[in-house]
């Protein structure tokens, strides 16, 4: 598949990621091991800020680089700790808004590529709007995931949709508490027209969740706008479930605790990607990090800039 475009058109498809400075290493080890099998698939990779580093990590992985400025505006009142996490999202969902092919894979910088990512696009097909992961292998809800972003721990039912009213302007039926979809943003392909109108949206509600996280109310992750975004566009988009070995959330499909030493590559045999999440910082993690970024080069590459590729 090397080589083709999927679509059997030039510029038909296309990968994207984004890279802020501390997770540089995970970025580029994404990139790397998705070369191991596909050296030909246009990439781009949106960063908040342009360095010398990055700047070596595109030549070696024939990546295009794009940066997206995030203004003071969307840090003001920001902890210090949530900072980079808040420029990252905003690259994120900006790289999203920018979308221009018939097929375009967005991938979070914590995922390993272990089979030719251009058989993503022709096993999925362009027909679908967006293609994301719902069961994982259970589909969390809204209500059971509160904590994740509201910091009351005694929050009730009518306190969420207050929340959420007053928050992000969108009244939701208390059903929906159980009933939403909470589709995994991590991993998404879809066409552009659809990317484009679900992140410009998203994007704002991830924006009017900033100050209530300033003011200590919110956490701000970018799942809930998402997910608030996709039961806005319910009837309005075609969405399916993205097969599991696209997004193999090994810590969700596989009993792995939050800093296992090891874990048997036969726990995840199937993967075509590999999505850390919440294990990215195990040792096994690591492992598989370290590895993809030390056969490419680009292991080399951090050092020399002063970044610890381990």
């Amino acid at each position: 598949m090397d080589g083709v475009s999927p679509a059997g058109t030039p510029g038909a498809f296309r990968v994207t990621l984004t890279a802020t400075a501390g997770f540089l290493p995970y970025v580029a080890a994404a990139i790397a091991s998705l070369r191991e099998h596909n050296r030909s698939v246009p990439v781009t990779v949106f960063a908040d800020e342009a360095s010398s580093a990055l700047t070596r990590l595109a030549d070696l992985l024939d990546v295009d680089v794009e940066v997206v400025p995030v203004g003071p505006d969307d840090l003001a009142g920001a902890r210090p700790a949530d900072a980079e996490s808040i420029r990252s999202r905003i690259v994120k969902i900006t790289s999203m808004a920018r979308a221009t092919t018939a097929q375009h894979l967005y991938l979070d910088s914590d995922t390993i590529v272990r089979a030719d990512i251009g058989l993503m696009a022709t096993e999925l097909g362009p027909d679908v709007d967006l293609y994301s992961l719902l069961n994982r292998p259970v589909a969390p809800t809204l209500w059971g995931d509160r904590r994740l972003y509201f910091t009351d721990p005694d929050i009730d039912r009518a306190g969420v949709l207050d929340l959420v009213h007053r928050t992000f302007g969108v009244r939701l039926p208390a059903a929906a508490l159980d009933e939403m979809h909470c589709w995994n943003s991590g991993i998404l392909l879809g066409s552009a027209p659809a990317l484009r109108r679900i992140a410009d949206r998203w994007l704002r509600h991830y924006r009017a969740m900033l100050p209530m996280a300033a003011a200590g109310v919110m956490i701000p992750r970018d799942q809930l706008g998402f997910w608030l975004t996709m039961w806005e566009l319910r009837h309005d988009l075609r969405v399916e479930e993205m097969p599991v070995r696209w997004n193999f959330m090994a810590g969700h499909l596989v009993p792995v605790p939050v800093g296992t030493e090891h874990l048997d590559e036969r726990a995840y045999r199937d993967a075509a990607i590999l999505h850390l999440a919440q294990n990215k910082a195990d040792p096994w993690a690591r492992h598989l990090v370290s590895g993809a970024l030390e056969r490419s080069g680009a292991a080399e590459v951090l050092t020399q800039a002063g970044i610890s590729a381990r």
